[in-house]
C-alpha cells in the first residue's frame, strides 16, 4: 500500500470479527487497481513496479490459505484499495497445520543468535 502512494496518502489497518472469521483490513487511498491488475495481484511474479519481484501478495495469499483463510482485494482506479485478510477463529485452525508447526520446532529452543531449522 505504501509503495502505491509515493507522494503520500492515508493507510488504515483495522481488525473486525465476522461470523466464523477474523478479518484484518488494510485500506489505502492510493491510485487503486484496474480489474486486470486486481485479478493478477495474487499471482506469483506479477508486478506493476519496475523494481518489484511480484512475490509480496502471492506469499501473503499462500500463508493465508495454509491457515484456512483467504485474501480479498477490493479496488478500482482512482478509488484506493482495500485488502481483506480473513482467518478462521483460532480454535478452528487446521489440525494438520498445528501438527506441521510442532514438527518444525524441535524439543529445544534455539540459543540466542541461532537460526531455527
Amino acid at each position: 500500500s505504501l509503495q502505491a502512494m509515493p507522494q503520500g496518502g492515508c493507510l488504515d489497518i483495522s481488525y473486525t470479527e465476522e461470523p466464523g472469521a477474523q478479518v484484518l483490513e488494510v485500506r489505502d487511498n492510493g491510485p487503486g487497481m484496474s480489474g486486470e491488475v486486481r485479478e493478477q495481484a495474487l499471482t506469483p511474479y506479477f508486478t506493476t513496479r519496475a523494481d518489484g519481484t511480484g512475490l509480496g501478495l502471492s506469499i501473503v495469499h499462500k500463508i493465508m490459505e495454509a491457515h484456512g483463510g483467504g485474501v480479498e482485494i477490493i479496488s478500482a482506479p482512482g478509488q484506493g484499495t482495500r485488502v481483506l485478510l480473513r482467518l478462521p477463529p483460532a480454535s478452528r485452525f487446521r489440525p494438520q497445520f498445528r501438527a506441521q508447526f510442532r514438527s518444525q520446532t524441535p524439543g529445544r529452543s534455539p540459543k540466542s543468535g541461532e537460526a531455527r531449522a
